[in-house]
């Protein structure tokens, strides 16, 4: 009976141990592709607010 007793017990603190810590890199592939998207959208608002200043600029001339 107490070896029932501390089987039991050992399972149930194997069970409170943290598991694998690198839950932190999971997306990270995901997170880099999407910092890439955000770069390319501010550079392609960037030439857009150009092209339309140079628009602007001609046609005010």
């Amino acid at each position: 009976m107490k070896t029932l007793l501390i089987i039991a017990s050992l399972l149930a603190l194997n069970a409170c141990t943290p598991g694998d810590t690198s839950g932190g890199k999971i997306a990270e592939n995901q997170r880099a592709a999407l910092e890439k998207a955000k770069d390319a959208g501010h550079t392609l608002e960037q030439a857009a607010q150009q092209r339309e200043q140079q628009i602007n600029e001609s046609t005010t001339e």
